[in-house]
């Protein structure tokens, strides 16, 4: 028998607070980049800084310049060894891998990249599986021109992977950039793109890339994306397709070659969102243990219309942030139940971002929260077909998740304090959710055998 004592707390509203960085005078906002450490955040927008954001006592700190190169990105940092990307102003071919000691402030380039055109535009993503770091880079001279894909791999501060390829599609196709990475292969999602690369970025799946679109969607246009990834097979992916107003469920795997897509389940639709057409957004996902977030700012050509921050509690969707104006969100963390929101202002009809700041949200706890306790018995665990619930509170639902996060089985409108549940799962290890008529929420492993 498992006994367990479930608490919840519930934020009805934040307090936002809005922290700014030194100004900055840079025309390529995509570019900006955050990398979070356990004591802050490290910012740069394609500058010659980093700036430290310390979560202690909110204040910023420039601990690194250069008037002679553009930083491009914060790669990784271990211990007070920082990993970054940088261009030299003088030589914008070639993309330099720095290391810089944060103890003493010394600077070495460990590794380059030779690229066949300057920089202009440009976006990064990075991913990092075990002690390996993924990177995949796009660039543009200008944002008409075809665009040039960099993706290298870095293991102990050592370049271990280097390819290039030139795509035949404009800077705008690819604004958003998502990818993922498996012994053999890339799974490359962008804003009209969807491709399965070799490591070497060289088309597979016997595929046309201008067909992709047609074949698996536009999945970054307006939307988002998230993984659980199993054996470097990736099972789930959530996106919005064709709009941000609706969340979708989609299984996918990559076997021999080729990318399998089943058919997916909306999962939720998010209030007071609008679809957008074909007009461009900026989303961000973010996920921990203990909260689940999405933010959007939407607009075109650096007028962006309002921004949106939903986090996902309870299984259920709370609008946590809204702001009306030309802020452009870019990133999302979540530190000890505050929310920081990492973004710049936008100069109206153009893509130049110069207010780059972070937008603090502090929950309050208001009179209508609820903070109770729900006890609740589950047996037999583990279990063959069936299992007993029982709980303090009058049970209104039950869920049971598998381990890629879908849900396998749902009964509601309980009103009951004992249940008795016939399973009919698969062997395997299970979430089982209980839900009271108060709201309170309780989750538990069972094994099913």
């Amino acid at each position: 028998m498992t006994f367990v004592l479930g608490i919840t707390i519930c934020y009805s509203q934040y307090e936002s607070h809005e922290l700014l960085l030194p100004p900055i005078n840079s025309a390529n906002p995509i570019a900006a980049s955050a990398l979070e450490t356990p004591k802050g955040i490290l910012i740069n927008h394609f500058d010659n800084q980093i700036v430290f954001f310390d979560y202690e006592n909110e204040e910023f700190e420039i601990i690194y310049e250069d008037e002679s190169s553009s930083i491009l990105q914060c790669l990784d940092m271990n211990s007070e060894v920082l990993l970054f990307a940088s261009v030299e102003d003088s030589n914008k071919n070639r993309i330099l891998i720095n290391q810089l000691d944060l103890s003493s402030g010394n600077v070495q380039s460990i590794d380059s990249i030779q690229i066949t055109s300057e920089f202009l535009y440009y976006n990064v993503n990075i991913k990092k599986i075990g002690d390996e770091l993924h990177i995949l880079l796009f660039y543009s001279p200008d944002v008409q021109s075809s665009i040039e894909i960099v993706y290298f791999s870095i293991l102990s501060n050592q370049l271990t992977h280097k390819a290039i390829n030139i795509l035949p599609y404009r800077y705008s196709d690819m604004a958003q950039l998502e990818f993922y990475v498996t012994d053999d292969h890339i799974l490359l999602f962008t804003t009209d793109i969807t491709a399965l690369l070799d490591r070497n970025l060289m088309p597979l799946d016997d595929m046309d890339l201008n067909e992709t679109q047609q074949r698996y969607g536009r999945f970054l246009s307006n939307g988002i994306i998230s993984s659980t990834e199993d054996d470097q097979i990736f099972k789930t992916l959530y996106f919005s397709l064709g709009s941000l107003d609706k969340l979708y469920n989609y299984d996918l795997s990559v076997e021999n070659d080729s990318i399998i897509l089943k058919n997916g389940a909306e999962i939720t639709t998010f209030p007071q969102i609008e679809p957008f057409g074909s007009i461009r957004a900026a989303p961000n996902h973010f996920k921990n243990d203990s909260i689940e977030l999405y933010g959007f700012s939407n607009g075109h050509l650096g007028v962006f219309n309002s921004t949106f921050v939903y986090a996902i509690t309870n299984n259920e969707l709370q609008l946590i942030y809204e702001q009306e104006g030309t802020f452009f969100l870019r990133f999302l963390f979540e530190k000890e139940d505050n929310i920081y929101i990492v973004g710049s202002e936008a100069m109206p009809y153009y893509l130049i971002f110069n207010s780059p700041k972070i937008i603090k949200l502090t929950p309050l706890i208001s009179s209508v929260d609820v903070i109770e306790k729900q006890q609740i018995q589950v047996y037999p665990n583990p279990s063959q077909d069936h299992i007993n619930v029982i709980s303090s509170h009058l049970i209104e639902s039950i869920n049971i998740f598998d381990v890629h996060g879908r849900r396998v089985f749902f009964e509601n409108n309980i009103n009951q304090y004992d249940v008795y549940l016939l399973t009919n799962l698969y062997t395997g290890s299970y979430t089982l959710e209980v839900i009271s008529d108060k709201g309170l929420y309780t989750k538990e492993k069972i094994i099913i055998h």
